[in-house]
C-alpha cells in the first residue's frame, strides 16, 4: 500500500480557516413540479423561480416565491409561455426573462416581472434569433447576455447589452472564449463573468473570463477550479463580493458533482467551500437573499428531478465548534474534488488519541492507501496519480472502529 505524506498544522487558526467555511442548512422543498433548467432571479428579500422541465414531457410556466424569513413559498403569476433553459435576472425592483425553448419554438422576446402588481409586461426583444442555454447577468441598470445555440444548433458567441431605462439593446464585444453553450455568467460588483460549459464540439471548458462593460472587454481569469464541466448554467449566486459556482456535470465521464466554489475576484481565486449537502445534480437553479445563497431542484439524467432547496451560510462557525470540542475526531472535505493527481484532507484528533490512522478504499472495499496519523491538527497531502479515475471511500479509523467517512472522486 502507498504511504502518504503528512504535515502537522501548528497554527489552529489557520487549520480552522481552511474548514469553517460555512454551512448548507436545507429548508423548504419546492411545492411545485419537480423540474430542472428553470430560470430564477431575486427580488429584494424574495426569490423566485419560473418555468422550467420535468423530465418528462412537460414544459412548465407556473411561477414560484420564496420568502426567506419566513421558509414558505407562494405561487405567482404564470409566465407567458412555456420555457426552460433561458436567461434570467434582475434590475432593481423587477425580474426579466428572455430566450430559452419549449417543444415548438427559440425565443428571443424579453419579459419584465413586476413583483407589487404580480404581472409580466413585455419588453424589447433581443434582435438575434432566439436561443437556447445562453448566459446573462445585470450589472447595475443594464443586463448583458450571449452564447448559446440557435434552433439549427448553431453555437454562438455574440453578446449583448440590455438597457432597462430606454428599453433597447446593443450589441457588445463577442465573448472572447469562442462559441459557447451550457456555461455559467454572473456579475460581481462592476464585472460579469463566463465560465465553463461546452464549446461548438461538444467539448466541456474550464476556462473563465472577465467582462468590462465600461471598457467593452474580456480578460481571461483563472481556471474554474474544479475542472472541466457544464451544466452548472443557473446553480450560482453572489454574496457581497464573492461569486458561488457549484454541481454540473463531465459529459465524457458521465460524472455529476455537488461540489461548490467561491470565487474571489480581488485575487482571482478559487476556494471550495462545504459540498452541497444534497445529491449531485445537474440543471439546477440559484438565487440570494440576505447574504445567504440558495440553490434548489435540477436532476440526474435518467433519473427523476428533485424539488429540494438549500441554503449556504458563509458565517457559520460550525466547523470552529467542532475544533473546539477536544474529545471529537474531525476528518474533513477533499480539497479539491473532484480532483485531478493530488488533493488535501484535513484532521482532527483529540489529545492522547492513538491506533489512529486513515484509509482509502475503492468502491469495491479494496484497500488502496492507508496512513497512520497523530494527535492534533493536521492536513494530509494525498497523491491520486498512480489512482485509477473514479470514486473513492476515505475513512478515519480509531482503534480498529469507522469514525468518520467520506468520498473523493480522481478524475485526471
Amino acid at each position: 500500500m502507498k504511504k502518504l505524506s503528512l504535515i502537522v498544522i501548528v497554527n489552529c487558526l489557520s487549520f480552522i480557516s481552511c474548514i469553517a467555511q460555512g454551512t448548507w442548512t436545507q429548508k423548504a422543498n419546492f411545492p411545485g413540479t419537480a423540474r430542472y433548467d428553470a430560470m430564477s432571479f431575486e427580488i429584494g428579500s424574495k426569490g423566485y423561480i419560473i418555468g422550467g422541465f420535468d423530465g418528462g414531457a412537460t414544459f412548465l410556466k407556473d411561477v414560484w416565491e420564496y420568502d426567506a424569513v419566513n421558509n414558505s413559498w407562494t405561487q405567482k403569476q404564470d409566465f407567458i409561455s412555456t420555457r426552460w433553459m433561458a436567461v434570467s435576472f434582475s434590475i432593481g425592483t423587477k425580474g426579466y426573462v428572455t430566450t430559452g425553448s419549449n417543444s415548438s419554438a427559440y425565443y428571443n422576446d424579453l419579459w419584465e416581472y413586476n413583483p407589487t402588481t404580480d404581472t409580466w409586461t413585455q419588453k424589447a426583444n433581443l434582435p438575434t434569433l432566439g436561443r437556447n442555454a445562453a448566459v446573462g447577468f445585470s450589472i447595475g441598470n443594464k443586463a448583458y447576455l450571449g452564447i448559446g445555440y440557435d434552433i439549427n444548433s448553431t453555437v454562438m458567441l455574440d453578446f449583448w447589452e440590455y438597457d432597462a431605462v430606454p428599453n433597447s439593446w446593443a450589441q457588445k464585444a463577442n465573448f472572447s472564449g469562442g462559441k459557447r453553450s451550457f456555461a455559467f455568467g454572473l456579475s460581481i460588483g462592476t464585472k460579469g463573468y463566463i465560465g465553463t460549459g461546452i464549446d461548438s464540439s461538444n467539448i466541456p471548458m474550464d476556462d473563465f473570463w472577465e467582462y468590462d462593460p465600461a471598457l467593452d472587454t474580456w480578460v481571461q481569469k483563472a481556471k474554474f477550479a474544479a475542472g472541466k464541466r457544464k451544466d452548472i448554467d443557473g446553480a450560482h449566486f453572489i454574496i457581497g463580493n464573492y461569486g458561488y459556482v457549484g454541481t454540473g456535470y463531465d459529459p465524457p465521464n458521465l460524472i455529476y458533482y455537488n461540489d461548490f466554489w467561491k470565487y474571489d475576484p480581488s485575487n482571482d481565486s478559487w476556494t471550495q467551500i462545504p459540498n452541497l449537502s444534497a445529491s449531485v445534480k445537474v440543471g439546477a437553479s440559484g438565487f440570494s437573499i440576505n447574504n445567504k445563497g440558495y440553490i434548489c431542484l435540477g436532476v440526474i439524467f435518467s433519473a427523476n428531478p428533485f424539488n429540494d432547496l438549500w441554503e449556504y451560510s458563509p458565517d457559520s462557525t460550525s466547523g470552529i465548534e467542532e475544533i473546539k470540542n477536544k474529545n471529537v475526531p474531525f476528518l474533513g472535505d477533499a480539497q479539491p474534488n473532484p480532483n485531478n493527481g493530488s488533493t488535501q484532507i484535513p484532521y482532527y484528533l483529540p489529545d492522547g488519541t492513538s491506533n489512529a490512522k486513515i484509509i482509502f478504499t475503492d468502491m469495491l472495499g479494496k484497500i488502496m492507501k492507508e496512513e497512520a496519523l497523530k494527535s492534533g491538527y493536521g492536513i494530509i497531502n494525498v497523491n491520486t496519480q498512480e489512482l485509477p479515475n473514479g470514486v473513492y471511500n476515505y475513512s478515519l479509523i480509531i482503534d480498529g472502529k469507522v469514525i468518520d467517512n467520506k468520498k473523493m472522486i480522481c478524475n485526471k
